[in-house]
């Protein structure tokens, strides 16, 4: 297992608004509904479950497999399908991440075979982070339940560090949070690992998104 690579993708910075912004996650701060640690736990966890899990966990799911099998050419089609399953705003929020993951990557020697593979349909498609997360993980571990925890747990790390600090809990508590969400993370990680490009949800509206659940 290659641990540098896979702590450096769990760590990767995301581009700017990404889930949180299309989650509300600073909105829900301000009107007070992440006034406890375990306010922000349950909204993770529910997030997880809901939105992420079904339709990204699953896509980065495919994306490993493919990738550690070198079967790229399919990877476009899943970018579609993700396209056409998501909302506009957990769309959007999915291509900045993808696209900004795609570029950071190129600085880490262990990614290059992936970009040498994948780099001419990235070009000509638009790259959802799944897609690049899970492409891109498969150099750093063989097993599938893993890879799509690694994914679970970057989606996570963003929105918990995002509630924290807007709701102006100490540093300490993201720490706990992040310890604390992985049972849920593995949990899902286990569902979706070995699920099809058919299987990605269709889910919500923007509405329902930021309001609904």
């Amino acid at each position: 297992m290659n641990v540098l690579g896979l702590v450096q993708l769990v760590d990767a910075p995301s581009a700017g608004g990404g889930y949180p912004f299309c989650f509300g996650i600073e909105r829900r701060a301000a009107c007070g509904d992440l006034s406890r640690p375990s306010d922000v736990l349950n909204l993770v966890q529910r997030l997880l479950k809901l939105f992420i899990g079904p339709c990204d966990g699953i896509a980065a799911g495919c994306a490993f497999r493919a990738a550690r099998s070198s079967e790229f050419q399919g990877l476009g089609e899943l970018c579609q399908k993700l396209s056409a399953a998501s909302p506009p705003a957990m769309s959007l929020a999915s291509l900045h991440m993808g696209r900004r993951l795609w570029e950071l990557s190129r600085r880490w020697d262990w990614s290059h075979p992936v970009h040498d593979q994948l780099d001419p349909m990235a070009a000509c498609v638009d790259l959802h982070h799944a897609v690049a997360f899970g492409s891109l993980v498969s150099e750093t571990t063989a097993n599938p339940v893993r890879a799509v925890a690694a994914c679970l747990l970057q989606a996570a790390r963003g929105i918990i560090n995002t509630a924290v600090a807007a709701a102006s809990f100490d540093d300490s508590i993201g720490r706990q949070l992040l310890w604390e969400v992985q049972p849920a993370i593995s949990d899902i990680a286990r569902q979706y690992a070995e699920c099809s490009p058919h299987d990605i949800a269709t889910l919500a509206t923007d509405t329902e998104l930021s309001n609904g659940f």
